[in-house]
Order: structure tokens, then C-alpha cells, then sequence
């Protein structure tokens, strides 16, 4: 398993559903209880600072995406599958 893909995929995968969401970086860090600061270096160099399993639950909820659809999107992406983060907004599989 490469956590490197995996990290960056689910980095990509959170920023596109925050801005299809219509809320902010900054909404959505405050929501979930992940400093500004950390958030932020998470999402934009997840190649040095990997999201944990707690901020990614947090980040979902915050979202209203479902957990365990999100880590099979990214699952999915990395097997070179298209994200469909829609389904994921509806809690989908």
C-alpha cells in the first residue's frame, strides 16, 4: 500500500467536496475542531502532513459525508476510478 497516494487522494478528495459543499476551507475547519493552521497543512501538503482517522471523521461530519464511503472513494480513485462525490453527499455507498 502506498499511504503517500492514499494521503494525497484523500486530500484532493476532501477539497473538491468542500468546494461542491458551497462552504469555506475555514467553515469547514472550524466545524470539525482542526486548528486553521493544521487544516490547512493538511489539505494543501498531504504529501509532508497526513490527515488522521479522528480529522478525516470530523471533516465528513462537518461535510455530511459519509466516513466509510469516503475512504472507498478514495480507495476507488487510487484503483484509478472517477471520485463521485455526490453519492458521498447523500451518505451514499
Amino acid at each position: 500500500m502506498d499511504t503517500l497516494t492514499y494521503s494525497m487522494t484523500l486530500a484532493q478528495m476532501i477539497s473538491r467536496a468542500i468546494e461542491q459543499s458551497g462552504k469555506t476551507k475555514q467553515q469547514v475547519a472550524q466545524a470539525s475542531g482542526i486548528p486553521w493552521t493544521t487544516f490547512c497543512r493538511r489539505l494543501d501538503h498531504p504529501e509532508k502532513s497526513f490527515l488522521t482517522i479522528p480529522e478525516v471523521i470530523s471533516i465528513c461530519d462537518a461535510l455530511g459525508l459519509n466516513f466509510i464511503g469516503a475512504l472507498s472513494e478514495v480507495e476507488q480513485s487510487v484503483d484509478g476510478k472517477q471520485f463521485k462525490s455526490e453519492a458521498l453527499a447523500e451518505g451514499g455507498e
